[in-house]
């Protein structure tokens, strides 16, 4: 099996700390049917999570153009079924999170199970997402104004932070304020606080970004921009609304895992199959030493709509073999998402944990950003990402703000260190160590 995959031609498209269980969720998601139009689904056959690395099957990818061609053909709106699902299901997670929140259940298991089925509900589109922004870009590059009208469909929750921000007036404010978004800095299962200190500290720099309200077009737009715009706010829609459920679920993870007499960090090293497997033998089916290879390393996904499982060294092999870069360069190639030239110290950041390392006016280099990144896209003075489109959270915050920004390079922060001096030409797509 590792050579049959090491034999497939794979999209290394995203890395991301965390849990097996949310890991194992998202490839149920991906091998499930998306519909497009009413003779058109979309899905993959293989979709890896090997520990942090997520691995896309390009082959498949690349073929999803002609599937997008043929669904606009035959109804030129389908992406606006997808924003009308996602209107739909935002009050039934709404409602969940409440029952969760009110302990408004009596079978674990079950409620379980519901969070599992409605993260691979959403989660799925993640198939559609990358692949119809970068069908559109392409289709669109030749608009006026297209990269102003690179923004997401509709508004995001996280989005509305500043305007929230900007009315806290008291303490209790703040914690009204800290208990609307108490989910935001969750991924992946991990649950790190947002404090008060934080929002404080957030008060003072507070300045309400303009792509927070956005501008109603006055003229009609084609079905390709909406297209761009709908895979846009697919992208940043299904992480917050996964954050929402990490968090919340997170209580329910710690009775089942006291139940279980398990840590909570091994429950969220099961597979979702494992745990009702688990509950209905009444004791943890998951033995010591499997818990500890999978500390070391897993590797839980599809290949050829097969499940593959393989935990311990076998797993870190593969991610070996898969994060192996060129070593000794100090040029690492891009695309131009805003242009410009700057020179200056790089600080890479890996999380959100590292935020409060990064300074005014110093070079950010990580994976790729999101909405919270937004305080430290004010302050850089360039920005260079592993990951992205033209359409990716940076390069439209990078647009708007006016910093020189590169994104798509793959390598960056592993080429780059903190305190490195580079050259970042956001004009040819090239950063250079000096």
């Amino acid at each position: 099996m590792i050579s049959h995959i090491k034999s497939l031609a794979w999209d290394k498209r995203v890395t991301r700390t965390g849990f097996l269980q949310s890991k194992q969720i998202t490839c149920e998601a991906m091998i499930s049917k998306v519909r497009l139009t009413d003779n058109i689904t979309i899905c993959y056959d293989n979709f890896l999570w090997v520990t942090d690395l997520n691995l896309y099957d390009d082959t498949k990818t690349k073929s999803f153009s002609k599937v997008f061609e043929s669904a606009f053909e035959e109804d030129p709106k389908w992406p606006l079924e997808i924003i009308n699902f996602f209107d739909n299901l935002a009050p039934k997670i709404d409602a969940f999170i409440l029952k969760l929140v009110n302990r408004d259940y009596t079978n674990k298991v079950e409620t379980f199970l519901e969070y599992v089925n409605l993260l691979i509900s959403f989660q799925k589109y993640y198939t559609v997402a990358v692949a119809l922004t970068n069908f559109c870009e392409l289709k669109t590059k030749n608009e006026k104004n297209i990269r102003d009208l690179s923004l997401p469909y509709k508004s995001l929750d996280v989005e509305e932070m500043p305007r929230f921000l900007a009315k806290i007036k008291t303490e209790k404010d703040i914690l009204d304020y800290l208990k609307k978004y108490e989910w935001v800095k969750t991924t992946y299962n991990l649950i790190e606080k947002y404090t008060a200190k934080e929002v404080r500290g957030e008060i003072k720099k507070i300045k309400v970004s303009p792509h927070t309200s956005k501008k109603k077009n006055s003229f009609v737009l084609s079905p390709f921009v909406i297209g761009l715009q709908v895979g846009i706010y697919l992208r940043n829609r299904m992480k917050e609304l996964a954050q929402k459920l990490w968090f919340y679920i997170d209580p329910l993870v710690i009775e089942m895992s006291a139940e279980l007499k398990i840590s909570r960090d091994e429950f969220l090293q099961m597979a979702y199959e494992e745990v009702v497997l688990s509950y209905s033998s009444k004791k943890c089916v998951v033995s010591k030493k499997s818990f500890k290879e999978r500390q070391k390393g897993y590797v839980v996904g599809f290949v050829d709509r097969k499940k593959v499982f393989i935990e311990g060294g076998d797993a870190v092999s593969l991610l070996e073999y898969f994060e192996k870069v060129e070593t000794g360069t100090n040029k690492v190639k891009g695309q131009v998402a805003c242009k410009g030239n700057v020179v200056g110290v790089v600080r890479v950041i890996h999380n959100m944990r590292s935020f409060k390392e990064f300074k005014d006016g110093e070079i950010l280099v990580t994976r790729m950003t999101s909405p919270d990144f937004i305080p430290l896209l004010k302050k850089a003075k360039a920005i260079v990402t592993d990951e992205g489109g033209l359409s990716c959270h940076a390069a439209i915050v990078s647009r708007e703000l006016g910093v020189p920004c590169v994104i798509g390079t793959k390598i960056a922060t592993k080429i780059f260190k903190d305190g490195d001096k580079v050259e970042v030409d956001a004009n040819s797509g090239f950063i250079t160590k000096l």
